[in-house]
């Protein structure tokens, strides 16, 4: 079973993300949630599975935004674990952009 937030500290952590972590939300979005065409990115939602993205930009399949899942590297029970667990996921996107960005070069 999926650990809830309070809806206050869930509000709180998601203004913060998107007023502070936007162009990092769309990188996540693009690399970890395969939406390569999303061109703006918030997050609308997390619990202790992972965190949900509204995504918009061109070439996806509703043009009005897609809803997209992105799982934690592993469950988290506790508010602090959120920040940590976000900076894992921006590394690994920044580390999948990377290597496509090479491979491309090569």
């Amino acid at each position: 079973m999926s650990t809830h937030f309070p809806a206050l500290v869930e509000a709180e952590v998601l203004r913060r993300l998107n007023s502070e972590h936007a162009e990092d939300s769309l990188l996540i979005v693009q690399e970890l949630g395969q939406r390569p065409d999303g061109r703006s990115a918030a997050a609308v939602g997390l619990d202790g599975d992972g965190i949900d993205f509204l995504v918009t930009g061109t070439g996806l399949r509703h043009g009005d935004g897609e809803s997209v899942r992105i799982a934690w590297r592993v469950p988290i029970t506790q508010r602090a674990q959120i920040r940590p667990s976000y900076t894992d996921l921006y590394v690994a996107a920044r580390q999948r952009r990377q290597a496509r960005t090479e491979q491309g070069a090569a």
